[in-house]
């Protein structure tokens, strides 16, 4: 069987989420959140503070609130990602600015932010996508000059860095998933990541109903904590995370040399220079004008063979080389519960039905 994006879960992850129900450590309250919390700062190999919550969407949300972003700013998004970049900021009452993405990596372009930048802009959120990191000295560069924040959507990309610094700590804030299909899961889960204390307490406050330590009400927030028994998950996975990643690697690897580099109508996300992704998703993008087929035919005639694929995120606006990504982009295999035989199978089958 080949799988898409499931999760990959052993006996020793249902052991440790056990504990936690057997011990009743259920809530927002228990020992494996800081636990995992602090497996994440030791993991991302720099002074961070990080805060368990229950999504990487509501990590996105909180970033943008603990920065006070509100009704009357701008923020900058790509028009490529997945809808809850967005969402986060009209919920705050920001409107959201997206910008078309750079054609050769499918992230977000420091070209077009420059131009989209206003007086009312507060914020930039570049999105790693598909694990891919952006070119962040570019945007740091904007941010800088302008006076911007910078969030980062990492929540496809733990695990990946660029410069030697980890996707996550390069912004004023990031913010990582643990959904189900990510490299870890926690089942449900995300992470917000910052340097700065003043951040991480406001943060840590605000995910909490707006309590601090003691419990008292000292301003606005709502039920957006990590709970437990999902921090005992990630916590497990954690064991596992350099193993996924290099087997990530490979996969990509794998794709790219089992005869697709040499197809003319398949090409792959470029990478920056001194950036390493972490291959969530190994994506193409297919020449369906020569193959003289559109992508939902093609993930139907893979998917008569035994082969699961999703399409790119379709673009939040109609924007040239968002949109042109989206009619010719296919997600591949990329779960770790694959083989490197099952991605040679995949490869092969697929250059089989362009053909």
């Amino acid at each position: 069987m080949i799988y898409l994006d499931d999760p990959n879960i052993s006996l020793n992850d249902v052991v440790e989420v056990q504990k936690a129900l057997f011990t009743n450590q259920i809530s927002t309250v228990g020992e494996h959140i800081g636990l995992f919390e602090k497996a994440v700062v030791d993991y991302l190999n720099t002074d961070v503070f990080c805060i368990g919550t229950n999504s990487g969407s509501a990590a996105l949300y909180v970033a943008l609130k603990v920065l006070g972003i509100g009704p009357g700013d701008e923020v900058i998004i790509p028009a490529t990602t997945f809808v809850a970049t967005a969402h986060a900021v009209t919920m705050t009452g920001a409107r959201p600015v997206v910008v078309d993405i750079d054609p050769n990596t499918w992230n977000i372009d420091p070209a077009e932010i420059e131009k989209a930048i206003t007086i009312k802009t507060k914020a930039i959120i570049p999105v790693h996508l598909y694990g891919n990191p952006c070119d962040m000295d570019a945007i740091l560069k904007i941010a800088d000059d302008n006076d911007l924040f910078v969030i980062e959507d990492a929540c496809e990309s733990l695990g990946a860095t660029y410069m030697g610094k980890h996707t996550g700590t390069i912004g004023h804030i990031g913010c990582f998933s643990f959904n189900r299909n990510k490299v870890i899961t926690c089942g449900g889960g995300g992470m917000l990541i910052t340097k700065d204390k003043h951040l991480a307490d406001k943060a840590r406050q605000f995910v909490n109903q707006g309590r601090d330590n003691d419990g008292n009400v000292v301003g606005h927030g709502f039920n957006f904590g990590m709970v437990n028994q999902n921090a005992a998950l990630g916590l497990s996975q954690m064991d596992n995370l350099g193993e996924w990643l290099y087997q990530k690697y490979n996969f990509n690897k794998g794709y790219y040399q089992y005869r697709l580099l040499d197809n003319k109508n398949i090409s792959f996300q470029d990478e920056y220079k001194d950036a390493h992704p972490s291959y969530w998703f190994t994506a193409i993008k297919i020449d369906t004008i020569r193959v003289g087929k559109l992508i939902p035919q093609i993930q139907e005639e893979l998917k008569a063979k035994g082969i699961p694929t999703r399409r790119i995120f379709k673009p939040l606006k109609d924007l040239p080389n968002a949109w042109n990504l989206w009619e010719k982009g296919l997600c591949l295999p990329s779960s770790t519960l694959n083989t490197l035989d099952d991605i040679e199978y995949v490869a092969k089958t697929l250059l089989e039905v362009l053909s």
